[in-house]
C-alpha cells in the first residue's frame, strides 16, 4: 500500500526538520537521491506504477525540505514566509494531520500580524479538512457532509476535499489522530482589507521574478505605509454591472474577490497628463488564482486585461463618479455637512480647475464632427443632466445642516449653483437630431 508509505515518510520528515535542529539538510538530500536512483535502477519495477510514485513523493519531500529550511531565512518578509507556510501545507495535502497543523500554524501568524480575517480563513479550511475526514467516520445528519459544506463562505475551502487516490481511510493507523478530529474538536463594524499589486522584476527575486501579486494588506493601510518595503500601485476591487445587482451590500463588494483594477493615465504625447481633450486613461483589470480573503495575504495573478478610455470616455466616468458621491452624501441617514459641503465646493465652487464647467465646455460646446462620437457626446449630456439635478438636492440638503453663521456661505454655495445651471443649459438642452429620428420601419411586403 504505498499511499500508507507515502503518508508515513512524509511525517517522518515533518517529524525530523520540525522538531531537529542539528539534522544535515546535504545528509537528507543524498538519500532521497539514493532512493530516487534505485527506483530507477530496479529492472523488475520499470513497468509498473512505482517508479513514478517514487518519483512524486520525493519531489515533494524535496519541496518540502526546501521550504522548511527556507523559512529560516525568511522570518523577516511576512508575505514570503506565509506562501512558504503555504506551499508546506500544501506539501502535506495527503497527510491530514500535519495540514491541520500547518493551517493552524498559519492562523496563528496571521493573528501575530492582525490579519484576523486571514486568520479565521486559516481556521475555516481547517474546518472543512476536519469535516471531510470526519464524515468518512461519522454518519450523523447534523454533521456537515465535507468540505462542501463551507463553500458558501468561501469557494477556496473546496481545496479540502479528500478526492485524491492517495487519500487514506481515517481509521488506517496513525491517521486523523489528533483531537481535533473528533465531533467535539469542530466546532462591530467590518473592516475590510486595503489591495495593492505588486510585481516582481529581476534575477535577484528568484523564482519570484515576472511573477504579480495582489496584496491584502489591513483595512486601513496607506500607500505610504507599505511602499517603504515593496513597490506597488492601489488597486481596487472590480465587478461587472451584472455582479453590482448581487453586491448590494458593503459585506458582499468586499467578499470573494479575484478581479481588481487599477488606472493609468497618459497622453498621445507621451506625457502621463494633459489638457482635458487629450487625456486618456489605460484600464488595467487584474484576475487572482484564488478568491480573497484567503488563507494568505498575497495571491498570483494569472490573467491581465487592458482596455483604455477616450477623453469623452474619461470625462463620462469622472462625471458619473462625481454625481454618484454627491446622490450618497445628500441621501444619508445622518449626513455630513462637512462632507456634503466639500463635494458641492468641487462641484459648483467658482475657482475650480478642469471643473464640471471647463469638461462641458471642452466636450459640448459644439456638436462633434464624427458620427462615432454622437452616442459618447449625447451619454455625457446625460450624465451633466443629472449631475446639475444632484447639486441642486445637495445645495437644498445642506440648507438645513447649516449653522446659523454659515448663511452667507450658503447663499454664496446656492449663487454658484445657479451661475453653473444657467451657464450649462444651452449646452445641455441641445440635442443631436440625427439620435432623435423617428425609426420608419419598413412595410411588410418591402422587406
Amino acid at each position: 500500500n504505498f499511499s500508507r508509505v507515502k503518508m508515513q515518510v512524509t511525517m517522518s520528515l515533518a517529524s525530523l526538520v520540525g522538531k531537529s535542529s542539528d539534522f544535515q539538510e546535504e545528509y537528507l538530500r543524498r538519500s532521497l537521491r539514493t532512493i530516487l536512483a534505485y527506483a530507477e535502477e530496479d529492472a523488475e519495477m520499470q513497468n509498473t506504477l512505482l517508479p513514478s510514485q517514487v518519483d512524486e513523493l520525493l519531489r515533494n519531500l524535496n519541496s518540502i525540505l526546501s521550504d522548511t529550511v527556507k523559512m529560516r531565512e525568511f522570518q523577516e518578509d511576512p508575505e514570503m514566509l506565509m506562501d512558504l507556510m503555504y506551499r508546506i501545507a500544501k506539501g502535506y495535502q495527503t497527510s491530514p494531520d500535519l495540514r491541520l497543523t500547518w493551517l493552524q500554524n498559519m492562523a496563528e501568524k496571521h493573528n501575530n500580524r492582525k490579519c484576523y480575517t486571514e486568520s479565521s480563513m486559516c481556521l475555516i479550511h481547517a474546518a472543512a479538512l476536519v469535516a471531510e475526514y470526519l464524515s468518512m467516520l461519522e454518519d450523523h445528519k447534523y454533521l456537515p457532509v465535507g468540505s462542501v459544506t463551507f463553500q458558501n463562505i468561501s469557494p477556496n475551502v473546496l481545496e479540502e476535499s479528500a478526492v485524491s487516490d492517495d487519500i487514506l481511510s481515517p481509521d488506517e493507523d496513525g491517521v486523523c489522530s489528533g483531537r481535533y478530529f473528533t465531533e467535539s474538536g469542530l466546532g462591530h463594524k467590518r473592516m475590510f482589507g486595503t489591495y495593492f499589486r505588486v510585481g516582481f522584476y529581476g534575477a535577484k527575486f528568484g523564482d519570484l521574478d515576472e511573477r504579480e501579486f495582489i496584496y491584502k494588506e489591513p483595512g486601513i493601510t496607506h500607500l505610504p505605509e507599505i511602499s517603504h518595503r515593496l513597490e506597488i500601485t492601489y488597486v481596487e476591487p472590480y465587478f461587472d454591472d451584472y455582479e453590482m445587482k448581487d453586491r448590494l451590500t458593503n459585506f458582499e463588494k468586499n467578499f470573494n474577490l479575484r478581479r481588481f483594477m487599477y488606472t493609468t493615465p497618459f497622453t498621445k504625447s507621451g506625457r502621463p497628463r494633459g489638457e482635458l481633450n487629450e487625456q486618456y486613461k489605460r484600464k488595467t483589470i487584474l484576475t487572482t488564482m484564488h478568491s480573497f480573503p484567503y488563507i494568505k495575504t498575497r495571491i498570483n495573478v494569472i490573467q491581465k486585461e487592458e482596455f483604455d478610455l477616450t477623453p469623452i470616455e474619461v470625462a463620462i466616468e469622472d462625471m458619473q463618479k462625481k454625481t454618484r458621491e454627491l446622490a450618497v452624501a445628500t441621501h444619508r441617514e445622518q449626513p455630513d455637512a462637512k462632507m456634503l459641503q466639500m463635494l458641492l465646493q468641487g462641484s459648483v465652487g467658482a475657482t475650480v480647475n478642469q471643473g464640471p464647467l471647463e469638461v462641458a465646455q471642452v466636450f459640448l460646446n459644439e456638436i462633434p464632427a464624427d458620427p462615432k462620437l454622437f452616442r459618447h457626446h449625447n451619454k455625457l449630456r446625460l450624465c451633466f443632466k443629472e449631475f446639475i439635478m444632484r447639486c441642486g438636492e445637495a445645495v437644498e440638503k445642506n440648507k438645513h445642516l447649516i449653522t446659523s453663521d454659515q448663511k452667507e456661505y450658503q447663499q454664496e454655495l446656492k449663487k454658484n449653483y445657479n451661475r453653473l445651471r444657467e451657464n450649462l443649459r444651452p449646452m445641455l438642452e441641445r440635442k443631436i437630431p440625427e439620435l432623435y429620428k423617428p425609426i420608419i420601419r419598413p412595410r411588410l411586403e418591402n422587406r
